[in-house]
């Protein structure tokens, strides 16, 4: 061991004396008997590389052999007896069983009745005539035993109902009459249900519907951006209780199936509509009053625009036949722009019988047509009016042109045939007003 009793210095720092020359009494001696290892591979290194896998050198008078076991050759199969093939019959059962077995080949073979014993085969067949006696019809022909009325009613609380026999002549299956009459639902669910909610979307349109009908209110959706523009809405939730929720703009569209949504979509009640009867029963105190019938119209943007203009022009109803496809639908009341809250749309149930009604009532129909009429300037516009307006490319149809009174015309410069309806409603009216309120 070294006598150096300093502390080890850190790895790559040398000593604080390791730049002093060594004296000549600590110098480190020459090594003379230096020579390369037998085992280097280039003979230039004097440490010893390991060799894996190497085998032993031999043994030479410079380097004799370790002390050891001896090293002991591979030895040959040539002188070792065969080995005896090992049988799984020959192998012991049991740990305990060491007493040597005949083979199999040796041993003679047995029939089957031998290990059989008589008596045991005799009492079972007694069994077993004895239960078929029992049982009689009851047993299987494999052997199993048919189910009985007890164990039947054991095994289930189902099946001890009892059930209703059927007679030979009596058909197996019976018509249910009960089915064919549906159950008349309550009063509460005839007057609203989930499903007649009526989806509303569109700044205008929502806050025409809520200052119409706030009690019709189910539920708004809103973008958070419109917070601040609907908080008269939002405190009614609040205060009734009623379900608000901020979406973001993807769900906003997909809920409204469109990207006019305008930031808001509500779900109403659908108003309640009056009928034809009562609408005129209404009117009689009025002597100026203007309605609308369109007849073949199917566009719901159309609708809506109609609406609108209607509404600004005091108009009392909009009527559509009973073959009609329009309704008011959600992209018309957007149109609209609040007017579907003011103008009720009437479907009628009969046509003919709306037309004689609106005779009575005092109302005079007027067809409004590209050609082959009175210039609408130039004619003294009654002061109860029913405008009948057509589809813009099949027109009016034949029979309820024959059942107007007049027939009007908007005049033009004749480049084009006619002027989108909501556009011709708009003039009309319009013309209205001027002579019977201006």
């Amino acid at each position: 061991m070294s006598n150096d009793k300093r502390p080890p210095a850190w790895p790559g720092k040398p000593r604080a004396d390791a730049n002093k020359p060594r004296s000549e009494s600590t110098a480190r001696p020459a090594r003379e008997d230096w020579r390369p290892r037998e085992s280097s591979p280039s003979g230039a290194s004097p440490y010893r590389l390991p060799q894996p896998f190497a085998k032993p050198a031999a043994a030479s008078a410079d380097r004799p052999r370790k002390p050891g076991p001896p090293y002991r050759a591979q030895e040959s199969t040539a002188d070792r007896p065969p080995r005896r093939e090992a049988r799984r019959e020959d192998a012991p059962r049991y740990a305990r069983d060491t007493a040597s077995k005949p083979r199999r080949d040796e041993v003679p073979a047995r029939p089957y009745s031998a290990d059989r014993d008589p008596r045991r085969d005799s009492r079972q067949m007694a069994q077993r005539e004895d239960g078929n006696a029992a049982t009689g019809a009851n047993r299987s022909p494999y052997g199993q035993s048919a189910r009985t009325s007890e164990r039947t009613a054991s095994a289930s609380p189902w099946q001890r109902a009892d059930r209703p026999e059927m007679s030979a002549s009596s058909p197996r299956f019976q018509r249910d009459v009960s089915a064919d009459t549906p159950a008349l639902p309550s009063a509460a669910e005839a007057a609203w249900t989930p499903r007649q909610e009526q989806k509303i979307y569109g700044l205008n349109a929502v806050r025409a519907a809520f200052a119409a009908r706030p009690a019709a209110l189910r539920k708004v959706y809103l973008l958070e951006s419109r917070l601040s523009d609907l908080r008269e809405l939002l405190a009614h939730c609040v205060s009734e209780r009623l379900g608000y929720r901020v979406v973001p703009a993807e769900d906003m569209d997909r809920l409204c199936a469109s990207q006019h949504h305008e930031g808001v979509c509500v779900l109403m009640a659908p108003p309640e509509l009056p009928s034809l009867p009562q609408l005129l029963a209404s009117l009689l105190d009025e002597p100026v009053q203007r309605l609308i019938w369109l007849d073949g119209v199917g566009n719901p943007h159309n609708l809506g625009a109609v609406l609108r203009s209607a509404a600004h022009f005091g108009a009392a109803a909009v009527l559509l036949p009973e073959d009609s496809t329009l309704g008011l639908s959600s992209a018309a009341v957007r149109v609209a722009e609040g007017g579907a809250e003011v103008v009720p749309l009437l479907r009628l149930e009969d046509s003919a019988a709306a037309i004689s009604m609106l005779h009575d009532a005092g109302f005079v129909l007027c067809a409004t047509l590209p050609r082959d009429g009175v210039d609408l300037y130039a004619e003294a516009l009654p002061d109860r009016a029913v405008f009948v307006f057509g589809a813009e490319a099949a027109g009016m149809r034949d029979q309820t042109i024959a059942h107007c009174d007049r027939r009007l015309r908007i005049p033009g410069s004749g480049k084009v045939e006619s002027l989108n309806i909501a556009n011709a409603v708009g003039v009309v009216l319009a013309e209205h007003w001027r002579q019977t309120m201006g």
